[in-house]
């Protein structure tokens, strides 16, 4: 069913009122994530005055056991020719250094945080105009609607993004009779005129601010707002810009991108048995926590309570006023207390200490109870937090590592869903705005470099497909590969694991003509951290050879020349070769100039 302009402005209220009633319980959990529900009112009367860091932990222990600190793909052909195997080769070499260029593993981090807080995460990918580059950004899921009805994240029929506007900013798209060419990328002038500013949104704002002195509620006052929502209508392949409250789109077209047709990922690890919108940890832990911070509060009360308080029996002294003053002002170790009792009274019967008592043992075994349920419902064994008593560090990272396969694994799994998404979404990008005299530098190692250009990518031609999707034609499909994340496993990737299978097999590594000794040396080099300056050049070792054999060095080129077959003289790295040049038919895989800038509204 196509979603028209007045459907969608139905479906948008609908997802504010529902936003306005989850986001009271995020903003419970960000306060349980960040430690800061401390002193909040207790249902029973009175407040928390203590607070437990559990779901800290979890989320950061968690994080560091699924997010791989370096995200790669392998890019596999599916077609056994030459061609498709060269550019996929050259994609993934493209891809690799766009993740690390593009700091993808800090927005992962700070992805799967979000959909541990909150019951998902959302990252976009977009194309960079100014970097010339593909970017990754982690969506707020506050500012974000989708389609909760589909079953399946490919199947959604709409996306939305939610953008608070300052009056200013919103002025600026907005059409103007000089720039007659920007009419069809700008705002409709009319419904613009309909926009109501005020103060920004309410349901957009946390419900609980633990620090107004930075809070940025004072900053939000200074501007006034408007509210448009960026609609993706998988439906027709219409983009629209909606004015909240109204049912005319302030702009309304194509899609802003030719090959990335959903430019947004969708992280979430655990399963609400109702629709695709995940669900939290920390909804699932808390009650638990709060039955902590209620333990904790009544042990320090408990704590505070019996903390002994000095008694003087003025019975026993000849000036009960003078001996208080004494005794009060007597607070180094070297100071004396000069008091005159009566009677021959010794000190313990002239000054004492109140009773205390002890804390009931119950108290630990209910803490202890609720922690292992914790820790249970999140699947974070002991050892996992860095409690392992085990003296075997093989043993230990065998039991990381199983416990990463059982319940982390599967989050593993729905983060390398997600990258694969982000890479086709990458590969997309760079089909339509990679112009075609543009060569990207590439570096694959210390020494090694690559140059890409649209012909050894294999890309498909914007124009092309622009013209065939205004006459409702089928574009041109995607290159025959698959892009298949490398698996992470912090047990099996650890420096010391890796140097365990390497002794392991020394005898079969070194000196073996079917490994190449250079790059072992260098990976031993790394594991061990001494470094790779140790390791003779090439030259060298050649010198040494011919050196030994009284000779010259074989094929050293003539003095004053230059090598132009290594990577250094512009040659390609091992196992890439140079793809033979020919002509394109009907401009298909042609490497044209790269399609303009979708709109400068569309980031």
């Amino acid at each position: 069913m196509a979603l028209d302009p007045k459907t969608l402005s139905t479906i948008l209220k609908a997802h504010v009122k529902r936003a306005q009633e989850e986001h009271e319980s995020w903003d419970r959990h960000r306060a349980y994530y960040r430690c800061e529900h401390w002193g909040q009112a207790h249902p029973d009367g009175g407040e928390l005055f203590a607070e437990n860091g559990h779901l800290f932990g979890f989320v950061d222990t968690m994080t560091a056991s699924v997010v791989p600190p370096t995200p790669r793909v392998t890019v596999n052909p599916r077609r056994n020719d030459e061609k498709t195997r060269l550019a996929a080769k050259y994609r993934e070499a493209l891809l690799n250094y766009s993740f690390y260029e593009g700091k993808l593993h800090r927005v992962l981090w700070k992805a799967a945080t979000t959909a541990s807080v909150y019951p998902r995460s959302i990252i976009k990918t977009v194309w960079n105009q100014q970097r010339n580059r593909p970017d990754y950004l982690a969506i707020d899921p506050r500012n974000f609607f989708f389609d909760l009805t589909a079953s399946r994240w490919e199947d959604i029929r709409y996306a939305v993004e939610v953008t608070v506007l300052t009056a200013a900013d919103f002025q600026a798209r907005v059409r103007r009779p000089k720039n007659k060419k920007q009419y069809d990328r700008m705002y409709d002038r009319e419904t613009a005129k309909l926009a109501s500013f005020s103060q920004y949104p309410s349901w957009l704002q946390s419900k609980k601010n633990t620090n107004p002195s930075t809070s940025s509620k004072e900053i939000q006052g200074v501007f006034k707002w408007v509210t448009v929502y960026e609609v993706w209508d998988f439906t027709t392949d219409t983009y629209y810009h909606m004015l909240e409250g109204e049912d005319t789109p302030l702009y309304e077209g194509d899609f802003p991108y030719v090959f990335t047709r959903n430019p947004f990922s969708l992280i979430t690890f655990n399963d609400n048995m109702e629709n695709i919108g995940g669900l939290s940890d920390a909804q699932l832990i808390e009650n638990p926590l709060s039955r902590l911070d209620e333990l904790d509060t009544l042990e320090l009360r408990f704590a505070q309570s019996t903390i002994p308080v000095t008694t003087l029996n003025e019975a026993f002294v000849e000036d009960p006023e003078r001996a208080v003053d004494d005794l009060q002002n007597k607070t180094s170790p070297g100071d004396v207390w000069r008091i005159q009792g009566k009677d021959m009274a010794s000190i313990s019967d002239i000054v004492g200490q109140t009773p205390t008592a002890a804390l009931s043992p119950n108290f630990a075994n209910v803490r202890t109870k609720i922690s292992e349920d914790i820790l249970f419902r999140l699947g974070m064994p002991q050892y996992m937090r860095g409690g392992a008593n085990t003296a075997d560090l093989a043993t230990e990272l065998a039991l990381i590592n199983q416990a990463l396969q059982t319940r982390q694994g599967r989050r593993i799994k729905l983060l390398e869903d997600a990258i694969q998404h982000i890479a086709e979404n990458t590969i997309g990008l760079y089909e339509e705005f990679l112009t075609s005299g543009n060569v990207l530098p590439i570096r694959l190692g210390r020494e090694e470099f690559l140059e890409v250009s649209r012909l050894h990518l294999q890309v498909r031609n914007p124009e092309i497909a622009e013209e065939a999707l205004k006459r409702n034609l089928p574009i041109e499909p995607p290159l025959a590969v698959d892009y298949e994340v490398v698996p992470f496993n912090p047990s099996a990737n650890s420096k010391s694991a890796q140097l365990g299978r390497i002794m392991q097999f020394m005898q079969l590594l070194v000196n073996n003509p079917l490994i190449d000794q250079q790059k072992f040396m260098i990976k031993l080099l790394e594991l061990l951290e001494l470094g790779d300056d140790m390791l003779a050049t090439p030259e060298q070792v050649q010198a040494a050879a011919a050196a030994a054999q009284g000779l010259p060095p074989e094929g050293a080129p003539a003095p004053g020349s230059a090598p132009t077959d290594t990577v250094e003289g512009g040659g390609l790295p091992p196992g890439i070769g140079e793809p033979a040049a020919e002509t394109p038919a009907n401009g298909a895989m042609a490497g044209g100039e790269g399609h303009p800038s979708p709109s400068p509204i569309s980031v």
